[in-house]
C-alpha cells in the first residue's frame, strides 16, 4: 500500500517468489511492493524476465489471485506450477471510510485516466 512504505528505503532487495507470500487463514493476495523501478524474474535453472518502468507496484506468487479466491483455508494451498506475476500502474493506499478515516486525497487513486508504460525484457 502506498501509504504503508514510507518506513521503508529505496534500495536493490533480492528474494525468492516461495519467501515472499504472507500466509493468512483465509488465502488472499499479497506481498505487492510499490515504487518499484526494476524487477528481474529469474528461474533457478536460468533466464527469466526483467520488468523496468519509472514506478510500478508489482506482486509475485505460485498462486493465481483466482485460485486464492477459491481456497478458503492457507492449508489447503498447493503451489501452482505457474508462476503468477502482476504489474500495476499503482496500489491504493489502505483503510477507507469503511474501517476508519478517509484516505488523503494525495493517497487516492481517482483518475478516470492514466498512461502507464513499461519495458518487458529477457534475463539472461
Amino acid at each position: 500500500y502506498e501509504d504503508k512504505c514510507r518506513a521503508s528505503r529505496l534500495s536493490r532487495f533480492t528474494t525468492n517468489v516461495k519467501d515472499n507470500f504472507a500466509h493468512y487463514v483465509r488465502p488472499q493476495e499479497n506481498s505487492a511492493h510499490v515504487g518499484t523501478r526494476e524487477l528481474s524474474l529469474t528461474h533457478t535453472a536460468g533466464g527469466g524476465i526483467t520488468v523496468r518502468a519509472d514506478k510500478f507496484s508489482f506482486n509475485c506468487s505460485h498462486f493465481s489471485p483466482e485460485y486464492l479466491t477459491s481456497v478458503k483455508h492457507d492449508y489447503e494451498l498447493v503451489p501452482e506450477s505457474d508462476t503468477t506475476l502482476i504489474v500495476d500502474y499503482r496500489n491504493s493506499a489502505i483503510g477507507s471510510a469503511s474501517c476508519g478515516p478517509e484516505l488523503d486525497e494525495a493517497l487516492r487513486i481517482d483518475e478516470k485516466e492514466f498512461s502507464f508504460a513499461f519495458t518487458l525484457g529477457e534475463c539472461r
